[in-house]
């Protein structure tokens, strides 16, 4: 489950009482990018700025339709807030051959099944036409052939021990939920709003405990230099230096 479905389920769960009507997946992800630019603020002082990351998805089968797979815990898509840019390219072919992939409110159709359940997806074009950020999952038109996708993400910050890989992920989907929730409750008004106190102090709780627990990391792991880098699954990842 991606990062994002994660804070969705958590925000939904936190709002159930007041009923799901303006607490839907795409409600959350509006609040989302502005909830994570307020946490992203809140954690320069712990050098633990959100990163932008660029991750290259080598050999994307041909009708894909959609990158939830790569977004799951463990892929190179997870933890990732929101994209910014997608291109693609032929599988195996050259940096110069990047194509842009443009961001559309509905992916362009491009299926000639009938979009039954259970019938295969058979696209009807060689290229991605376009995609769609929608409920916390990249959405892609199928193309017909396999292909390599470069995705530019705006992302959570990423380890600083190499032997918990997911800590700090996983340690930020619940203050980011209970930031999207108060704001949510916020924007209601009445008793929504005396509610949104109860979560403010879960969110004051457990961002304390983040901060402790990665200043304590940062000061006996090895730190990344610089806030931006490309990887490729499998690659070496990025330089490091010992602290000093």
């Amino acid at each position: 489950m991606s990062a994002t479905t994660l804070i969705i389920t958590t925000v939904q769960k936190l709002l159930e009482e007041f009923g799901q009507e303006w607490a839907g997946p795409d409600d959350i992800c509006d609040w989302l990018g502005i909830c994570n630019r307020d946490l992203e603020l809140e954690l320069e002082g712990l050098d633990l700025n959100f990163d932008t990351e660029v991750v290259i998805i080598p050999a994307v089968p041909a009708n894909t339709t959609d990158l939830s797979a790569y977004q799951a815990e463990g892929q190179p898509l997870f933890g990732m807030i929101l994209p910014k840019v997608i291109e693609w390219r032929l599988m195996g072919q050259n940096q110069e051959m990047w194509q842009p992939v443009p961001q559309v409110q509905k992916v362009i159709d491009t299926d000639t099944g009938t979009g039954e359940q259970n019938v295969a997806v058979e696209s009807a074009v060689d290229v991605v036409e376009s995609y769609e950020w929608r409920g916390g999952v990249v959405y892609v038109s199928p193309c017909s052939q396999d292909v390599d996708l470069r995705v530019r993400f705006q992302g959570l910050p990423t380890t600083l021990n190499a032997d918990s890989p997911n800590q700090p992920i996983l340690g930020l989907v619940n203050p980011l939920a209970y930031l999207v929730a108060m704001s949510l409750l916020d924007s209601r008004g009445g008793p929504a709003t005396a509610y949104s106190t109860k979560i403010m102090a879960r969110y004051t709780r457990t961002i304390a405990t983040f901060r402790a627990t990665q200043t304590k990391a940062q000061q006996s792991i090895v730190i990344r230099l610089g806030g931006r880098r490309s990887r490729i699954p499998g690659n070496v990842g990025p330089f490091t230096s010992p602290l000093t």
